[in-house]
Formats: structure tokens, C-alpha cells, sequence
């Protein structure tokens, strides 16, 4: 299969492996793949939810002085790597979350202990 990309105000985004999961099918991501797809992202109304999950397929930034009909050759810029490590894949957020709420749950029973014995 095809990597496909899209272009949303500037910036470069890697779809590929979200075509089977997207509300609207994966027709709307191939009919866009290559191109500025800003206008029809706008379009469509994409919420808060979208736009946050731009920040996982995002991949790099588009030069500004390229020329018209001149191949594009995408490459990730340190931005884009520096996201991919700091962005936490589901099983680490929910660790997080686990390790959380269990400091939260102790702080409370300390502190009512404490309490208790004062």
C-alpha cells in the first residue's frame, strides 16, 4: 500500500494507517492524499477531537518556496520526531492514568489518617 499524505495549513500529515479507521471512509482521505486539504477539513466542520488527533500523523512542515508541479519529497523534521517520542501510545496513558489515580487515592487515605490521629 501507498503512504498517503495530506496538506493542512502548512503542515504535512501521514494518514495512512487511519484510512480504515476514518468516520467519513478512506475514500475522503485518498480523494485528498497529496494535495492542500485545508479547505475541505474546514468543510466538513472537524471538531476539537480532529484537530488533536492531527498531532499523531503529523510528520513535517511544507517549504513555502516551493515551486508549482515540482515533486515534493516529505521528509519528518525534528518537530515532528520530537512529537512522536513525547506523545504517549494508549497502554502508556492509561499506566499514567493507573499510577495517578493511585497517588491521588493514598494521598487522600494518608491525609485522612492523619486527621484521624489528630
Amino acid at each position: 500500500m501507498h503512504v498517503i499524505y495530506f496538506r493542512f495549513e502548512l503542515q504535512v500529515y501521514n494518514v495512512t494507517r487511519y484510512l480504515s479507521d476514518h468516520p467519513g471512509g478512506d475514500e475522503v482521505l485518498l480523494a485528498a492524499a497529496g494535495k492542500d486539504a485545508s479547505e475541505e477539513f474546514e468543510d466538513v466542520g472537524h471538531g476539537s477531537a480532529a484537530r488533536l488527533m492531527l498531532d499523531e500523523f503529523y510528520i513535517g512542515e511544507v517549504d513555502v518556496f516551493i515551486k508549482a508541479n515540482t515533486e515534493v519529497v516529505i521528509t519528518p523534521t525534528l518537530a515532528a520526531i520530537d512529537k512522536k517520542k513525547k506523545s504517549l501510545d494508549p497502554i502508556n496513558k492509561f499506566l499514567y492514568f493507573i499510577v495517578l489515580a493511585f497517588f491521588i487515592i493514598t494521598l487522600g487515605v494518608g491525609f485522612h489518617f492523619f486527621n484521624l490521629s489528630s
